[in-house]
């Protein structure tokens, strides 16, 4: 999963291989689908606390992608009231608090 995530975050370019695995446009329409409804039932709050497009799975896994920068998964088996896993919620806020990763970080420099 985090070859996955790192191959969007590098606009469909797997970053070991340097192949084109994913069109410009896959990986845009993707990365929208996973920000708007990637966390199931909180993908709102997600996108509004945490700012990144993410997937979460029933297994614990979560996959999130800084787009540009990385592709990550998290995974521990743990979940919460609506099938997302705790401690990948609480590494995705601790990631964002400390780092400007949060797709709307910069607007005071706009």
């Amino acid at each position: 999963m985090a070859a996955v995530a790192a191959t969007f975050a590098n606009r469909g370019i797997q970053p070991v291989t340097r192949e084109r695995v994913f069109s410009v446009d896959v990986v845009r329409n993707t990365l929208s689908a996973m920000f708007s409804c990637g966390m199931y039932d909180e993908s709102g709050e997600f996108a509004y606390s945490i700012g990144l497009p993410a997937k979460s799975s029933v297994s614990g896994a979560v996959m999130v992608v800084v787009p540009g920068l990385m592709g990550i998964c998290v995974w521990s088996p743990r979940l919460n009231r609506v099938g997302n896993s705790v401690r990948a919620m609480e590494f995705c806020k601790r990631l964002t608090q400390r780092f400007t990763f949060h797709i709307f970080d910069d607007m005071e420099s706009m």
